[in-house]
């Protein structure tokens, strides 16, 4: 496993924390240096920075609730069919360029997966959702838990019963390498 070179998570705090920021996707990279921090200070989105121990910026990821509503969907999400639900939107995540390629993304959606875990302690929540920019994302997502959906293009869904599954053995993975 990769070790992962990142200290604490939190949340955006100075605009300039992604002034610098770049993943290597034009798209994502606008987004977190011009809405990653307002975004945040609205309370649009919940903007969360991986930090090094030098402070630096090594990837990050925006949540946000939003509503959710599935049809005729398959049987892995069947259950969340059933008219309209809260969802923890994973609306945007990066990591710097020299961080993509060794298995990092992995770690940072597990990131993203434990806050989402956090939001449904305050407020149930049913699914956590992603948006896959590209169709060439779309198998990240899926080996990472996430099932396609039938009704939009490129969204992927994870019911909560299944983050807290794979928060949990990922937990014991970590453990077992300390």
């Amino acid at each position: 496993m990769t070790d992962i070179p990142w200290a604490k998570i939190t949340l955006v705090e100075d605009e300039n924390q992604l002034k610098f920021f770049d993943c290597g996707f034009n798209k994502v990279n606008e987004w977190a240096q011009s809405h990653g921090y307002a975004q945040n200070v609205s309370g649009r989105i919940r903007t969360w920075l991986c930090l090094s121990n030098a402070n630096e910026v090594v990837g990050f990821f925006a949540l946000k609730t939003i509503p959710l509503t599935l049809k005729s969907e398959t049987n892995r999400l069947k259950s969340l069919a059933e008219g309209t639900s809260s969802s923890v939107l994973l609306a945007q995540m990066g990591l710097q360029k020299e961080h993509r390629g060794n298995g990092l993304g992995t770690h940072l959606v597990v990131e993203a997966l434990r806050k989402a875990l956090e939001a449904d302690k305050q407020s149930a929540v049913g699914s956590v959702t992603v948006d896959a920019a590209t169709p060439e994302l779309v198998p990240f997502y899926q080996e990472n838990g996430f099932t396609l959906t039938r009704t939009e293009e490129n969204r992927l869904v994870m019911k909560m019963s299944r983050v807290r599954k794979m928060v949990a053995a990922y937990n014991e993975t970590r453990d077992e390498r300390l």
